[in-house]
């Protein structure tokens, strides 16, 4: 799957869902472990999503140092902006390991902005990680650098644009802390996880994913619809609304749908609809990736412009939900309890 064009991924997910559901008919599916579900999670998902997280990271701080000495203008800033949230909003969105443990969400994509702390910020003019640790997190991040990358475009050699540097680097470093971490993490096999462990990885894996969804739904599409705060929509300030929902969605999909192929334990992504054919629960599978298929129409319909699509895509949302609480959580004997992302 080509991450960086996520409508045709998606396409092609949907395209490729059908043919997967028919190989399992045909196909033996193997009988997977709660184990092969957490290694195939971090080795063969957030592995890849954490380098490239880390790579874009790095290329923006780059970019961001070049448009400062007015080497490259501000299209190219915001060009590798994008690029850079989107590959963390795939890594972060079904927020697990490393992500929780650094408490990244809250660390660098707080919400909402604070304008008057970025422009504080700004003016106190920190230079390096330690002094940057002294900044309030409301003030860094993505949402700050988007605000100074759109709301409030910098100019070369101005105290923002040095400012937005010091972002930018220090987005490169929490991206490379979270590569190390999660590579560390994929080195273990389903051998190497204990019984207690692989219980804890499990709560741990399903609950997030089912915060994930929520988040999707409620924080970023249909609460701020209903209190009329449309700047409180993810990514507003950039005009990238839509493709935020779109990531989101992608990375909860790559968990619960099983892809065109059935993947060998060890060697590739189980999904959790993979988990329960290999069980033989089709009957519960069958209504999962409906469930599934039919939230993933609905968040691709969804347009802020449009707030009845909206509407839909939560409804949709919510269903999955359901679903994935009454009786998702009991087939992997996992107890659902309060999750939020951010580990609060």
């Amino acid at each position: 799957m080509n991450r960086r064009h996520v409508l045709g991924a998606l396409a092609l997910g949907m395209a490729g869902g059908a043919q997967a559901q028919a190989s399992w008919q045909v196909v033996a599916v193997p009988f997977y472990t709660p184990a092969d579900v957490l290694v195939g999670w971090y080795r063969w998902f957030a592995v890849p999503q954490a380098r490239a997280a880390h790579e874009a990271a790095l290329v923006l701080a780059q970019t961001l140092g070049a448009t400062c000495r007015g080497e490259l203008g501000m299209e190219q800033a915001r060009r590798r902006w994008g690029e850079a949230v989107a590959a963390w909003e795939r890594l972060s969105a079904v927020a697990t390991g490393p992500v929780l443990w650094r408490r990244s969400l809250r660390q660098i994509d707080f919400a909402p902005t604070r304008p008057n702390l970025i422009e504080r910020a700004v003016r106190a003019q920190p230079r390096g990680a330690e002094a940057l640790e002294r900044i309030g997190t409301p003030a860094k991040g993505w949402p700050a650098l988007e605000w100074l990358l759109w709301r409030q475009p910098m100019a070369a050699a101005s105290p923002a644009c040095a400012y937005a540097q010091e972002l930018g680097q220090d987005l490169a470093r929490h991206m490379q802390a979270l590569r190390d971490d999660f590579e560390r993490l994929a080195q273990r096999t389903p051998q190497d996880w204990s019984e207690a462990e692989v219980a804890a990885g499990m709560d741990e894996l399903v609950n997030q994913w089912v915060g994930a969804v929520e988040r999707l739904r409620w924080a970023a599409m249909e609460k701020p619809l209903r209190s009329g705060a449309l700047q409180t929509l993810p990514r507003q300030t950039s005009g990238r609304t839509v493709q935020s929902w779109r990531h989101h969605w992608e990375a909860i999909a790559a968990l619960a749908r099983a892809g065109a192929q059935v993947p060998t334990p060890g060697e590739g992504l189980v999904s959790f609809e993979s988990y329960l054919r290999g069980r033989g629960w089709n009957e519960l599978a069958d209504r999962w990736r409906a469930a599934v298929e039919g939230a993933e129409r609905g968040v691709l319909a969804a347009t802020p412009q449009q707030p009845e699509t909206v509407t839909g895509a939560a409804q949709a949302l919510a269903a999955l939900k359901r679903l994935a609480e009454s009786e998702l959580a009991p087939a992997f004997d996992v107890r659902m309890g309060f999750s939020d992302a951010d580990g609060d």
